[in-house]
Order: structure tokens, then sequence, then C-alpha cells
């Protein structure tokens, strides 16, 4: 370099290499054509990088100048660092006194033994940008997914984990908020113990009518004692042609104690949905609104 003869310190010149990751790449074809894309890149090492970013800018409408309007994060390797073997000489890494300022909000380094030895994973980042256990929560994803495609080449880049057994387990623990033990028990279980419990208080209610869990549990067990009657037994299918209403939750709940499923089927469907549903489901016995009130005042 022309006038660097008496400059001390680390020359180069960044290349850039552009790279397209299709969903169904594997780590193994991505390593092939970043690796035949930065040989053909080679061929055009000397040009100054400014001049690059520059064009680029220019072709893509681009106010920004610089290495940062393109490159948001780096990925570099770096073996350890080592000092000069002199006899009586000692000497040891400043690394705790870190860096003054970054060129990227975001430098991951591959540092250690590049024979085959034990490899570390830094990474330096914006402290304006980032808190840090946000960057160490990416640190931690992008140790996940190296460590997961470098095991298995063949993995597909899109399937490749993107956050560590603790960090997805925190995700989930906090898509579902906080977990409460339940018993094992049933729907028809937890009416019975509410009608000990409070029977005499509403369980459902409308504009004419109101139920307590006592109400609620007498009628239901009526009624599934006609269901059973007609046929209804473990297993089988009730449809429940109906809307929201009372009638329609005692009927549910009758059908439950008789041992079958319910299928809710709205009385405003077109009629080809309607048929859809019959013929697919194929339920044993079929009750619409007048069906069930009629069912229910024959039981009280």
């Amino acid at each position: 370099m022309a006038g660097a003869d008496d400059l001390i310190g680390y020359f180069g010149n960044s290349l850039l290499v552009r790279a397209t990751v299709a969903p169904a790449d594997t780590f193994a074809d991505l390593v092939t054509r970043a690796g035949a894309e930065l040989s053909e890149a080679l061929a055009h090492q000397s040009a100054p990088i400014d001049q690059v970013v520059a064009a680029i800018s220019r072709r893509g409408g681009g106010s920004r100048g610089g290495l940062d309007s393109l490159v948001a994060a780096s990925l570099s390797v770096r073996g350890h660092v080592r000092g000069p073997q002199i006899d009586g000489l000692t000497w040891e890494p400043l690394d705790k006194l870190g860096t003054a300022a970054g060129q990227l909000p975001l430098e991951f380094s591959v540092v250690g033994d590049l024979a085959g030895g034990p490899l570390e994973l830094e990474l330096e980042y914006d402290i304006a940008m980032l808190d840090e256990p946000t960057a160490r929560g990416l640190l931690d994803s992008a140790i996940a997914f190296l460590g997961a495609v470098t095991t298995d080449p063949a993995t597909e880049i899109r399937r490749a984990p993107l956050l560590s057994t603790v960090a997805l387990d925190g995700a989930l623990a906090a898509s579902r908020g906080p977990a409460h033990e339940v018993a094992d028990t049933t729907l028809t279980a937890m009416i019975e113990s509410a009608v000990y419990w409070r029977g005499d208080r509403v369980a459902l209610i409308d504009d004419e009518r109101e139920f307590s869990y006592r109400d609620l549990n007498v009628t239901a067990n009526r009624l599934a004692g006609h269901l059973v009657e007609q046929g209804v037994g473990p297993g089988d299918l009730v449809g429940l042609r109906t809307g929201a209403s009372i009638d329609f939750v005692v009927a549910a709940i009758a059908v439950l104690k008789a041992g079958g499923a319910y299928l809710p089927i709205d009385p405003d469907y077109p009629d080809s949905r309607t048929e859809f549903l019959l013929e697919d489901a194929a339920p044993r016995l079929v009750l619409d609104a007048d069906g069930i009130a009629a069912a229910i005042a024959a039981c009280t």
C-alpha cells in the first residue's frame, strides 16, 4: 500500500459476497454455493469497498452510504491470540479491555483452535440498540443454530433450531401463561361436584328462565335416561340442531352423561352444510330445538 511503509497495524479490504438461501437448502448446500461465489468474488478483491457500496446504493435507490447500509451483522473466524515465544518474556491478551466501537451492530466471532480443537462464539454488539439479556439471547440462538447444522450438515436451514432447549421451554411457558394443577376429572363430574358445594346457585340464565346447578343436574340426568332408552350409548354421536340456549346446554350435558358425544349444528347453516355434517358424522340421533324442548318437558 503506497505511503504505508511507516504504519503499523492490520490492513485489509472487505470483500462483499452476495448469497441467497433457498427454503430447502441444506447447510452443506449453502456452504458449497457460498464457497463457489467466494472464489468468483476473489477475482475482484482489489475493488474498494466504498465504491462497491456506492454503486449498489445507487442501483437500489438507497440514501445511506457505507458498509452499514448493506450489512447489519457479521460472522468472522479467528484463532486464539498467540504471543511471542521468547525465553524470559511473559505476556497475556488484554481481551477484557474490549473494543471501543464496532463497525456493525452485531459482530459474531468464532474463536478457538482452528485445527480441530474447541471453539467459542463471541458477540460484540451496539449497546445503544440492545441490552445484555437480548444480546445473550441472540448469542444462545446462534449457538443452537450453528450446533445443529454443524452436527448434521444435511439439515435444511429452515428446520434448524433457532432457540436452545431452555429458551424454547421459556418461550412456550410464556405463551401459555402460568400453569395451574387441575384435577383429573370430567365435565359431568364437575357439575355434580358443583351440586354438592353450591347446588342452589344459578348455573344457567336467559331472558325467561334460570337453572340452578341442582336443576341442571337433575334435568340432564333425566334426559340422559331418555337418550339411553333411544339407544344412545358410549361412543355414539348425537346431533343437536339448535342455537345457544339453556336447552342446548342441558342436552349437551345429558348426551355426555349417556356416554355419547354431541355434534352442535347451527340451525342457520345452509341445508347443504347441514346435510354434509350429518352424512359425514352419521349421528345415531338428531334433535332440533323443538325435539330437545319436548324431551326435557317429558322428563320433568
